[in-house]
């Protein structure tokens, strides 16, 4: 399920609520689905029994934690913030290489006492992978930070990552 999720896909029923959940309240899809899901099984006791009841449920729990933390290893976004002297050609390579904006915070190094802007950008796992080389293709001694993140907000960022 998680591999189908990731890829904006969904399997019906109740992983289509548990999509709206998470757009609109930021619940994870997992336990937005276990709580649909748990309203199907908790009913069913009279039908299938206790013990399979219980069963389903540890089973759908289970599934549900599964699915979050695929979901937040593989699903989830990156923020990178890159210190170089060399912003202004690492800047253009990222910007012409990944089709989006990034953004240039302006610092000041408290040791160095030099004013050296910070490049912030967000991306995907999969678009880090060509960030890193081709920053150090250009600067060899760029600070690179980057973490992960859970949730990113913004009309274009839908569209690009």
């Amino acid at each position: 399920m998680s591999l189908i999720l990731n890829s904006h896909g969904s399997i019906a029923g109740s992983t289509i609520l548990g999509k709206i959940f998470n757009k609109y309240w930021g619940i994870p899809i997992g336990y937005a689905t276990l709580f649909f899901d748990l309203a199907v099984a908790i009913p069913s006791i009279f039908i299938i029994g206790f013990e399979n009841t219980i069963l389903t449920i540890f089973e759908l729990y289970i599934s549900a934690k599964i699915t979050n933390i695929y979901l937040s290893k593989f699903g989830s976004k990156r923020v990178i913030q890159i210190i170089s002297s060399h912003y202004k050609e690492i800047s253009q390579a990222l910007s012409n290489s990944l089709h989006q904006g990034l953004t240039l915070i302006e610092a000041h190094g408290f040791y160095s006492k030099k004013e050296n802007p910070i490049i912030y950008l967000i991306c995907t796992s999969h678009q880090m992978a060509n960030i890193i080389p081709m920053i150090n293709k250009i600067d060899t001694n760029a600070l690179v930070v980057s973490d992960s993140i859970r949730s990113v907000r913004a009309a274009e960022l839908y569209r690009i990552l």
